[in-house]
């Protein structure tokens, strides 16, 4: 009966060690970040008005490994421009944080983008996408400012730098 006691203890032993050595190479399977709370400023702009989106994607990582943080757009036309990844600086061992971004944009058409963002870990698990809308509209005068649609000037000829009367006609419309 100690022998068969003893060989258990001892099984007990080996399996203890196989899973402590693999314990001691990873805490366990990896599990993906999670991402929320897409926010961002501005949420519209012209068209060809140069901007910078500045924003974060809040996270939470129960292994803390997150590494990266992937920013892309939906254009309007149904294109999608190229993802920008920027490492998220000081992630090492956080579990649940905050990443910001800054993001320059120029819109070149009118309609809704869609800003997705997501996180990546350093074994390559991503979170879910976030989406928000970011709109460009026309740029479109103020109704009520006259808009020049016709400017005739009779040319006078003086040189640099003399003052000049000038003739000529305008429409408003």
């Amino acid at each position: 009966m100690r022998f068969l006691v003893t060989s258990l203890a001892f099984l007990g032993l080996l399996a203890g060690c196989s899973a402590s050595d693999s314990m001691s190479e990873a805490t366990g399977p990896n599990t993906p970040p999670t991402a929320s709370a897409l926010t961002f400023e501005p949420k519209s702009a012209k068209v060809e008005e140069a901007v910078t989106i500045a924003g974060s994607l809040r996270f939470s990582d129960p292994d803390g490994n997150v590494k990266t943080l992937h920013l892309r757009f939906q254009n309007p036309d149904g294109t999608t421009t190229p993802t920008i990844s920027t490492p998220i600086p000081d992630a090492a061992g956080v579990t649940d944080d905050t990443a910001s971004f800054a993001l320059p944009v120029q819109p070149t058409l009118v309609g809704d983008y869609t800003l997705e963002a997501w996180i990546e870990d350093t074994e390559g698990a991503l979170s879910e996408v976030r989406e928000g809308t970011f709109t460009a509209t026309a740029d479109v005068p103020d109704a009520s400012a006259p808009v020049l649609s016709a400017l005739v000037v009779n040319s006078v000829s003086k040189g640099v730098g003399v003052e000049v009367d000038v003739d000529g006609s305008f429409d408003v419309v």
